[in-house]
């Protein structure tokens, strides 16, 4: 993905790049050339993008289908149960069954910019502009949780669990880490 140049791949060879621009024709390029994120579900892969909906790239045809009002403005996607991404977007976090092609709003609003869900515990950690959130995850139920330390957390950009099980976190005001609990 890219600021301002659509979607580019690279071969696995290294020989050659594919550019997925706005198109002419909407089955072949992406609905803005301001990629903010990128997922792979199986045979699928979604591009986030800036001021557009999600769009979804077939690997088998090679087409990309906007996905019409869904997740405008995504930030960050992550997988959720078979069914299930999380959307991270700029007026908040949406839940995209990408079996029905809907979405649900959460009760979570504001700018998010960083997700990390760990399947182990059910939490999804949630990075805002303004604020650091975990909420437990119990099917669709979410229950946000109460961790002082991580209110005055801003600007999150990134999570990431190493092997040790330490939970990183790259913020514009710095790198943290933490044991999760």
């Amino acid at each position: 993905g890219t600021n301002q140049g659509g979607v580019n791949h690279l071969s696995k060879s290294g020989d050659r790049i594919a550019i997925y621009d706005i198109p002419k024709d909407p089955d072949t390029g992406v609905a803005s050339k301001d990629i903010k994120a990128i997922h792979i579900k199986g045979d699928k892969i979604y591009f986030g993008s800036h001021n557009s909906s999600l769009s979804c790239l077939d690997k088998h045809t090679g087409k990309i289908k906007l996905l019409n009002g869904i997740g405008k403005s995504t930030y960050e996607i992550r997988e959720y149960g078979k069914d299930y991404l999380w959307l991270g977007t700029l007026t908040g976090l949406k839940l995209y069954d990408t079996k029905k092609g809907t979405e649900t709003n959460t009760q979570l609003d504001g700018v998010v910019l960083a997700l990390h869900y760990d399947e182990t515990d059910g939490r999804l950690w949630v990075g805002y502009k303004d604020s650091t959130a975990v909420v437990k995850c119990e099917g669709l139920n979410m229950l946000r949780e109460d961790i002082p330390d991580l209110k005055s957390l801003k600007g999150v950009r990134q999570f990431f669990k190493d092997d040790g099980g330490l939970l990183w976190i790259a913020s514009d005001f710095g790198l943290f880490k933490g044991k999760m609990r």
